[in-house]
C-alpha cells in the first residue's frame, strides 16, 4: 500500500515536468510553422499557428511580433487593394497599377491583385504581364516589406505614446536603410517626445536657478559700471603720459589700475608693451640715441629693485637733456630711499614674505593641493595690493598664472565622473576648504549661465563644490545645469 502511494506521489511530480516540456516542444512547432506560413504569405495559416501558441502563453514575445507585423501587412494590402479600386473608377490605370504591385510585394499570391491587374492588361490598360510584374518587385520584397512594417508598427507605437517600441522599430528600419529619411524623422520626435518629461522637470527647476543668475549678472554689470567710471580717468591720465614718454609714470600708472582690476587687458596691453620696448633698448649696444638708451637701462635696473644702478643712468639721461623733469622727481625718491636704510629694509622684507608665500604656494600645487595653492597665491596677491612696490604687478601677475593653473586642474576634478573611494584608515587631515573662492566661483559661474554658456558655469560651479563641498548652492546648480547640458547633447 506504501509502495503504492509513493508510486503516485511521484507520478504526481513528474507529471508538470512532463507537461512543461511538451508544451515548449509544442509552441516550437507551432511557431516554426507560422514562420514558413509568414514567408510564404500564407497570413491567414500563420495567424492561426500564432494564436495557437498564445493559448498556452498569452506573453509570449515572438508571437506577439509576428502577429503584429502581420495585422501591418493586411492593412496595408487592404489599404493598397482599395485604392487600386478607386483609381480603376477614376480611369487612373497606371496609379491603379502601382496599387496592385505594392499588394504583390507583401502577398505574392493575393488573387484579388492578381486579378485586377490581368483585367487591366486584357482591356490594354496596362502592358506589363503579371508574371513579369511578380518575378521583377518580388525578389526584393523580404527587405522592403521589413522596411515598410517596421515603419508602419513604429508610427503606431508612437500614436500610443510607446516611445521607446517606436524607437524600436525605427532603428530597425534604419538598420536596414540607413538613408530612409521618414524613420530618421519619426526616430527623432519618438526621442524627444521621451525626453520630454525630463526637460520639463529640468526647466521648472531651471526657472529658480535662471532668477538668480540674472541678478548676478545685473550685479556684475553694476560693478564694471563702476569699475569703468573709476578706472577712466586713471587710464586717461595713465595714457596721458605714455604719449609724454614718461614711462615710468605711466606705468606706475597702469600698474595701479592693474593691482586694483588685473581683468583690464587695454591697461594690461600699454604695460607689456612698455616693460617690452624699455628692455629691447636697454640690451642695444650699438645705438647713437644715448640719451634713450640710458633712459630705458635706468627703468629696468630700478623695476629689478637695482637703485643705485637706476639713478647712475638716470643722471646720465639728464646730462644728455635737462628738460627730463620726470626724472628729477625719481631720482630724488629713489636717493631718499637709499638713505632710509629702514624703508629698504622693510621693502626687503615685504620681498622675501612675498617669496616665501609665493614657494608655498608653489609648492602646493606641485603636491596637486589646488585649493591650497590658490588661498597662498591670492595672499601674495593681497600684500602686492596694501604694498604697493615696483615689484608689486610681477608678483601679482606671477600668483595670478598659478591661480588660473590651479583652477584648470579643478575643472578637471569637477567634469570627471566621480569613483567611489573607500579609504582604507579614516582621513586624520581635514580637506582643504576655501569658503571665499567657492562663492567667488560660484557668482562666476550663475554670471556664465545668465549669459548662456552653459557648459564654462557647469566648469565654474565644479570648481566651487571642489573648494568648498559644503557650499550646497554651487552643489544643486552644478547638478541641474549638468542634466540640462546631457539633455541638450541628446
Amino acid at each position: 500500500m506504501i509502495k503504492k502511494t509513493l508510486f503516485l506521489v511521484l507520478i504526481l511530480l513528474l507529471l508538470p515536468i512532463k507537461i512543461h516540456c511538451k508544451s515548449k516542444d509544442t509552441v516550437s512547432i507551432y511557431l516554426k510553422t507560422a514562420e514558413k506560413y509568414f514567408q510564404n504569405g500564407e497570413y491567414g495559416n500563420a495567424k492561426l499557428e500564432l494564436r495557437k501558441i498564445l493559448k498556452i502563453n498569452p506573453k509570449h514575445r515572438a508571437a506577439l511580433e509576428y502577429l503584429s507585423k502581420i495585422n501591418v501587412i493586411m492593412m496595408i494590402v487592404q489599404e493598397n487593394l482599395e485604392q487600386g479600386k478607386k483609381k480603376i473608377e477614376e480611369g487612373k490605370f497606371a496609379e491603379a497599377e502601382l496599387n496592385f504591385r505594392e499588394v504583390l510585394k507583401f502577398d505574392k499570391n493575393n488573387k484579388k491583385a492578381l486579378f485586377y491587374i490581368e483585367e487591366l492588361s486584357k482591356k490594354g490598360a496596362i502592358e506589363i504581364s503579371t508574371v513579369s510584374i511578380s518575378a521583377e518587385k518580388i525578389t526584393e520584397a523580404p527587405k522592403f516589406q521589413d522596411n515598410y512594417v517596421y515603419i508602419r508598427l513604429g508610427i503606431i507605437e508612437y500614436k500610443k505614446g510607446n516611445y521607446k517600441k517606436a524607437i524600436d522599430y525605427f532603428t530597425q528600419v534604419l538598420s536596414l536603410a540607413p538613408k530612409n529619411e521618414k524613420a530618421k524623422k519619426y526616430l527623432k520626435r519618438s526621442a524627444d517626445r521621451l525626453l520630454e518629461p525630463e526637460r520639463k522637470a529640468i526647466e521648472k527647476e531651471r526657472v529658480q536657478l535662471v532668477k538668480e543668475a540674472q541678478k548676478a549678472l545685473e550685479e556684475q554689470q553694476k560693478r564694471l559700471a563702476k569699475r569703468n567710471k573709476e578706472i577712466n580717468p586713471l587710464f586717461k591720465e595713465a595714457k596721458k603720459y605714455y604719449k609724454k614718454k614718461w614711462y615710468l609714470t605711466s606705468t606706475d600708472k597702469f600698474t595701479e589700475i592693474l593691482l586694483k582690476y588685473p581683468e583690464y587687458q587695454m591697461a594690461m596691453d600699454y604695460y607689456e608693451n612698455i616693460r617690452a620696448d624699455m628692455k629691447d633698448i636697454a640690451a642695444q649696444r650699438l645705438t647713437t640715441d644715448l640719451e634713450k638708451l640710458s633712459y630705458a637701462k635706468g627703468y629696468v635696473s630700478y623695476y629689478e629693485q637695482k637703485l643705485p644702478d637706476a639713478v647712475s643712468e638716470w643722471e646720465k639721461t639728464l646730462r644728455l637733456n635737462p628738460k627730463r623733469e620726470e626724472l628729477e622727481s625719481y631720482i630724488r625718491n629713489v636717493k631718499e630711499k637709499l638713505k632710509d636704510a629702514g624703508r629698504l629694509a622693510k621693502e626687503n622684507e615685504l620681498d622675501e614674505k612675498i617669496k616665501r608665500l609665493f614657494d608655498e604656494g608653489l609648492n602646493n600645487f606641485n603636491g596637486k593641493s589646488w585649493i591650497g595653492c590658490i588661498k597662498k597665491m591670492e595672499n601674495v596677491q593681497q600684500i602686492c595690493r596694501d604694498e604697493q612696490f615696483p615689484k608689486s604687478l610681477d608678483w601679482h601677475g606671477r600668483a595670478q598664472e598659478y591661480i588660473t593653473k590651479s583652477v584648470e586642474e579643478l575643472s578637471k576634478l569637477a567634469v570627471r565622473p566621480a569613483k567611489p573611494v573607500v579609504p582604507e584608515k579614516p582621513a586624520e587631515v581635514e580637506p582643504e576648504i576655501d569658503v571665499a573662492g567657492a562663492e567667488k566661483k560660484y557668482s562666476e559661474g550663475l554670471v556664465l549661465y545668465a549669459q548662456g554658456k552653459l557648459f564654462d558655469a557647469v566648469q565654474k560651479w565644479g570648481v566651487a563644490v571642489s573648494m568648498n563641498p559644503n557650499h550646497e548652492k554651487a552643489r544643486r546648480a552644478f547638478q541641474k545645469a549638468k542634466k540640462e547640458l546631457e539633455i541638450q547633447k541628446k
